[in-house]
Order: structure tokens, then C-alpha cells, then sequence
């Protein structure tokens, strides 16, 4: 892709608006991933077919307090398009290739630290799976143990749970008793109360 695939900036051009060829330019940076080269050459076509030229510069600088490349970009970006300087232009575009450096550095460490983080549940994950298989292993082989010293053992180990079974069985019916009678003396009250009012 180059410039004249930019339908806006050649219509900007055809119509020799200034400021919306300055615009297009600061833009076809960003489009262009700060490609001189590419550029230049719409910078070129610019001032070759419409009265875009070259500025002077204004003297105006308010980015005293700017510290980060991002904030010194973005606000270079936006005076290119106030005072279309030679000299800015040349600073975006190397400005434009910090920024690019540093974002591109802060995407590849967040994707490392996810991915690292991935890793590590699927490694916590592997092992819970390495853990359960070998507990299930343990468990067959203590049923496997339980089969060969005998059906007396695990005879009784049945019966006891049987036993546990039962006693809890007792407990619950007890309180399902005692709510079915306290359901049951509810509706007699009721319709013995119906019955008094009825007749």
C-alpha cells in the first residue's frame, strides 16, 4: 500500500485543502508504521500537486512537563499537524519508531507473562490430574488387597457401613415422624375449625 491507495489524502490533494492534507499526512505516519520511505514520498506528491509546502516554525512549545516517548509522540503528532515543520516531521517519524519499539516490548511482555501464567495452571492442573489418577490407583490397589486377603474383611467393612447406614436412617425418619405428626394435628386443627364454622 502506498499513498495513492489513501483515497482521502488524494482527495484532500485534488482539492488543495492544507489542513486536511496536513492531517493526512500526520495520519498516513501512523498508517505507514513510520515508514520514511513511504512517507516521503506522499510528503513529496503533497508539495509537487498542491500548495502544501514546508513551514516555519512557530517557536510554540508548551511539552516542557512531557516525560514518557508516548506523551512527547502524541503531542509532536498533533503540533505536525499546527506547524508542519521539516524538523517536526522528522522527529515524529523517529518518535513514532520509539513508541512502536516501546509498545511492541510492552505487548510481547504481557503476552510472555500470560503465557506464562498459562503454563503454570496447566502444570497446577497436571498435577491435580497426576494427583487424583494416583489416588485412583491406590484405591484399586487397596480393593485389589481387599480381594485377595478375603471376603471376611471386606464382608465386614460392608456390614459396618450398613450399620452406620441404618443408625442414620433412624435419625431421619424420627424427624420425618415428628414433622408428618405436627403436619398431621395442623390439618386436623384446620378442619376441625372448617367443620365448627360450616355447620
Amino acid at each position: 500500500m502506498n499513498y495513492t491507495d489513501v483515497k482521502v489524502f488524494m482527495e484532500s490533494i485534488k482539492n488543495n485543502d492544507i489542513f486536511a492534507i496536513k492531517s493526512d499526512l500526520e495520519g498516513l505516519i501512523v498508517l505507514f508504521k513510520g515508514d520514511k520511505v513511504k512517507c516521503d514520498e506522499a510528503v513529496e506528491y503533497a508539495i509537487n500537486n498542491s500548495s502544501f509546502n514546508w513551514e516555519e516554525d512557530d517557536g510554540i512549545f508548551f511539552g516542557e512537563e512531557l516525560n514518557s516517548v508516548k506523551d512527547v509522540y502524541c503531542y509532536e503528532k498533533e503540533r505536525l499537524v499546527q506547524n508542519f515543520t521539516k524538523e517536526r516531521y522528522l522527529n515524529v517519524l523517529e518518535l513514532y519508531k520509539q513508541y512502536d519499539r516501546e509498545e511492541t516490548k510492552k505487548e510481547q511482555e504481557i503476552l510472555k507473562e500470560t503465557r506464562a501464567k498459562k503454563t503454570e495452571e496447566m502444570g497446577n492442573s497436571f498435577e491435580n490430574n497426576s494427583i487424583k489418577r494416583d489416588n485412583g490407583l491406590k484405591k484399586s490397589e487397596i480393593k485389589e488387597s481387599q480381594i485377595k486377603s478375603g471376603s471376611s474383611s471386606t464382608s465386614n467393612s460392608y456390614q459396618n457401613r450398613g450399620n452406620r447406614k441404618n443408625v442414620g436412617l433412624d435419625q431421619e425418619d424420627k424427624v420425618v415422624f415428628q414433622r408428618a405428626a405436627m403436619l398431621g394435628l395442623v390439618i386436623i386443627v384446620v378442619v376441625g375449625m372448617i367443620i365448627k364454622i360450616v355447620f
